[in-house]
């Protein structure tokens, strides 16, 4: 046998030939844990403040069942970005099939929640034609 069959989470199959286990970067998001963090960037208008950001965040997450409670979701203050501030919601998830749905979800419930708070997402400006 001089080939590994690697089933992506798509359902791809991909053929990988055993000297690339040897030589290469091997990324296995399901070993030794079953469970994967997700990040979701968001970035909030300076005119937010950053501490009710955080706290919709880290409500968003706890609404989210399928959002770990240990370890617990986290949200770091990236950066200052060129149109608004940078924050990433981090959680944990149970397996890693589920962490595109799960980011999706969070995403939407983010978004419904900064409307409800009037904490505002920041557009680049439209360039002219």
């Amino acid at each position: 046998m001089r080939a590994t069959r690697v089933m992506s989470s798509d359902g791809i199959t991909i053929i990988v030939p055993n000297s690339e286990f040897i030589t290469a970067k091997v990324v296995n998001r399901s070993a030794p844990l079953p469970t994967c963090r997700a990040r979701v960037a968001v970035s909030a208008a300076y005119d937010s403040d950053p501490q009710k950001v955080k706290d919709g965040l880290l409500e968003v997450a706890a609404a989210n069942a399928r959002v770990l409670k240990d370890p617990a979701p986290a949200v770091a203050f990236k950066s200052f970005g060129q149109v608004g501030m940078d924050f990433e919601l981090q959680v944990w998830v149970a397996n890693p099939l589920q962490e595109p749905a799960v980011s999706s979800e969070l995403r939407f419930a983010i978004d419904k929640i900064f409307r409800e708070r009037g904490i505002h997402i920041p557009s680049l400006p439209l360039q002219p034609r």
